[in-house]
């Protein structure tokens, strides 16, 4: 059944999976004018032990790392709509995708993460690391302009192209690679198909390509022996993306100048880990979508997308169930 010819439910049951978020969402859900049944079931079931009275899902990922290899009996059982609240979609097993549409919180965080990126970026030219440990005595580091400077971009969905937006607007050139090649309308962006020009070419390099199986380890020791030495390498996306080793290496050689890394694989690091013990590399905890109005964003996306849902329209933000996002 698609989306579009599905008939609306009068009023919806909704299983919703536990998160930070949850208990501010079920206030919201149970106010919603289709007066819909609220099921919140993961404090007691696991988080694909989905309630079968329920016709629509609300996903939040954490947990599914632990889900069967295999779908459950009678999966999806009687969903007609799964919203997975997070823009990624990578942690949920292959069975998950397929069966009913899948709508994802597509740029949600991008403004959050766009203003995170550019502050790595002032950072690094402005040597905010080297200052801070700067002593009386010692030489001051040479402070640097972004202005000029090329911005690459693995990956321009939304969280892509609202960092765009922003290192324009600091005089940046943005070159960006993606698995299509599409040009965004409105942007004034160089394209490239060629990933070691990409590399070559950058002097800031934003990793905001979803976790594929056609981009985990993307970032490799050919990717790295291509780039411009001094690269600033920003991960906001999936640690999976870069291949550790081959970074520590390109670090230790100086072609990656500085990392700044908001995800890791595995995250967190444990203890002792080579890159978080890394002078010229800054972890940071898997913050960067975080903003003040966050949940406000999350609401307003959920809401619209049940209403949508009720009314018997079709989803937005529909995740490609073969290329998983």
């Amino acid at each position: 059944m698609t989306a579009a010819s599905r008939e609306a439910p009068k009023s919806p049951v909704i299983a919703i999976s536990g998160s930070i978020f949850t208990d501010h969402l079920l206030e919201h859900l149970r106010a919603h004018w289709s007066k819909p049944t609220v099921l919140e079931y993961t404090k007691e079931r696991a988080g694909w032990d989905i309630p079968r009275e329920a016709d629509l899902f609300m996903a939040f990922h954490a947990g599914w790392d632990k889900a069967p290899s295999e779908a459950p009996e009678g999966w999806p059982y009687n969903l007609r709509q799964i919203q997975v609240m997070s823009a990624g979609v990578d942690k949920y097993p292959a069975w998950f995708f397929g069966k009913v549409p899948i709508t994802c919180g597509r740029g949600v965080s991008a403004v959050g993460i766009a203003e995170y990126t550019m502050t790595a970026i002032a950072a690094r030219e402005k040597r905010w690391v080297e200052l801070s440990r700067w002593r009386k005595g010692e030489k001051s580091p040479t402070l640097r302009g972004i202005a000029g400077k090329t911005l690459g971009l693995l990956g321009l969905g939304a969280i892509g192209g609202a960092v765009a937006r922003r290192a324009l607007a600091f005089d940046m050139k943005v070159l960006a690679f993606t698995r299509s090649g599409k040009t965004p309308e409105g942007l004034d962006v160089e394209m490239t198909a060629d990933l070691a020009e990409l590399m070559a070419r950058s002097d800031h390099l934003v990793v905001a390509a979803p976790m594929t199986p056609y981009t985990n380890r993307m970032l490799d020791a050919s990717a790295f022996a291509a780039a411009k030495p001094g690269l600033h390498l920003i991960n906001i996306s999936r640690g999976e993306i870069v291949d550790n080793e081959a970074l520590l290496r390109a670090l230790d050689g100086g072609v990656v100048g500085f990392a700044t890394l908001d995800v890791t694989a595995p995250e967190p690091l444990p203890d002792g880990h080579p890159l978080a013990a890394h002078p010229n590399v800054m972890v940071t905890p898997h913050i960067s979508w975080m903003a003040e109005d966050n949940f406000e964003r999350l609401l307003a996306k959920t809401m619209r997308d049940l209403d949508r849902y009720v009314r018997g329209e079709p989803p937005l933000d529909l995740v490609d169930p073969d290329a998983r996002y």
